[in-house]
């Protein structure tokens, strides 16, 4: 527990700049040509592409331990989506879909650590190349 909450080395910054969102928009891209390859289906890519956001939104929040923010977000996107999506289901057993929310709790949990972690990763690097190539603009 105390990795968790011990001071991150980086955190997702607080406004997002357009080189952030190029990288994010990079990572769902590469995110959805796997799940296009694996042929996967469409409600996969919403789930993704949402918890991605909530993670990063939970994690500008919640600067101070933003590793506990993605778990808990993470744990709470996956079971609440998995209801969600069975009761759009009209085919879907209830009593199984909630016993299966239960039991995904730790599943979403993890999800939500390595999606912040690679969220972060990511506006590492954005931040990196930033500083090392500077802000050149087209313009005169």
């Amino acid at each position: 527990m105390a990795a968790v909450q011990r001071p991150p080395d980086y955190v997702v910054p607080k406004t997002f700049g357009m080189s952030a969102l190029l990288g994010i928009m990079t990572a769902l891209s590469l995110l959805f040509s796997v799940l296009r390859w694996l042929d996967a289906m469409p409600v996969f890519y919403f789930f993704f592409s949402a918890q991605t956001l909530v993670i990063c939104l939970a994690q500008m929040f919640n600067g101070r331990s933003p590793r506990l923010a993605s778990i808990i977000a993470g744990a709470l996107m996956l079971p609440i989506f998995t209801i969600l999506a069975a009761m759009v289901n009209p085919y879907s057993p209830r009593v199984f879909v909630v016993l299966l929310a239960v039991f995904l709790v730790p599943v979403g949990a993890f999800l939500g650590y390595l999606t912040g972690t690679c969220s972060a990763g990511i506006f590492l690097v954005m931040e990196y190349l930033e500083r090392k190539w500077g802000r050149h603009s087209c313009l005169p």
